[in-house]
């Protein structure tokens, strides 16, 4: 009796260590493997633009860029990008009409 409980436990234990080194691996395909071979993929077609920031992206940027955008008075002209976009008019600005810009969602 002792020995089959010792072989049952054995094989839960390493079942349930295979599924978290399954889980883990998976884990770290969807957060960082794939997204870096799509921008590596991006990038030898051409594209450029800010690197993989690892779960954000480009999201606190942007979200850095509209706030600065927001506590600077509005001209009284008819281009409201900056105020609207920065974070993209930024981007054009500096990487040109076509660029990789990554949000990342969950």
């Amino acid at each position: 009796m002792s020995m089959e409980l010792d072989r049952l436990a054995i094989a839960s234990v390493g079942a349930v260590v295979a599924v978290l080194i399954w889980l883990g691996w998976s884990t770290l395909n969807w957060v960082w493997l794939r997204p870096r071979r799509l921008e590596r993929r991006l990038r030898e077609q051409g594209l450029s633009g800010t690197s993989y920031k690892l779960l954000f992206g480009d999201v606190k940027d942007s979200s850095d860029m509209t706030e600065r955008a927001k506590c600077s008075p509005i001209p009284f002209s008819q281009d409201i990008l900056p105020r609207v976009v920065p974070f993209l008019l930024n981007s054009v600005d500096t990487y040109g009409t076509y660029f990789l810009c990554l949000f990342v969602a969950f």
